[in-house]
């Protein structure tokens, strides 16, 4: 697939198929965001896949319990007890590492798509306190390390409603702000 066509390809999935992704391509999709550029190239993501079937409903109900807390609209979840979880977290609470971090979380979720699979990321988890903190115990996550963000990848159901991309919205500046080019 066209590095392009990936890009106009990659849109949010919450709906997958139960279906056990292979490690060799959960595997190349964590590769693709160990490719991304990172301040100093320092690296600093570190990345737990989650795929226990237990593991993900304990997730699945820390999410849920988040999104109350948070007050967000109800939704299924089911996209995280269906799809594998790739959690990305920094080795640091710094800024320039956690961009970094989020710079390799892009890289896996275009991966997945060029791979043909439908992937998403949630971060409700770790706007709650709680949420973090569960998830920190859950997984037995270091205090030093800053969790961030939690992709999820899967097979996309089949027969599903697609959703029509958003129209790109540019504003662009030329040599300063407030001087469109």
């Amino acid at each position: 697939m066209d590095f392009f066509e990936t890009i106009k390809k990659r849109r949010t999935i919450r709906n997958y198929e139960w279906k056990k992704i292979p490690f060799s391509s959960i595997k190349k999709i964590i590769l693709a965001g160990g490719m991304a550029p990172s301040a100093m190239n320092k690296q600093p993501w570190r990345i737990v896949v989650i795929d226990d079937p237990k593991v993900k409903e304990s997730i699945r109900k820390i999410y849920e319990n988040a999104r109350k807390e948070l007050n967000y609209y109800e939704q299924d979840t089911s996209f995280i007890t269906n799809g594998t979880l790739i959690l990305v977290c920094s080795e640091s609470h710094d800024k320039a590492m956690e961009y970094s971090c989020a710079m390799a979380a892009e890289n896996m979720l275009l991966a997945a798509t060029a791979l043909g699979l439908g992937s998403g990321v949630s971060i409700a988890i770790f706007q709650s306190e709680k949420g973090e903190k569960a998830m920190r115990k859950l997984l037995k996550i270091p205090e030093a390390y800053c969790p961030m963000l939690l992709l999820t990848v899967g097979a996309e159901k089949k027969g599903e409603i697609k959703h029509k991309p958003k129209e790109v919205k540019l504003t662009i500046h030329k040599n300063k702000f407030g001087r469109n080019g």
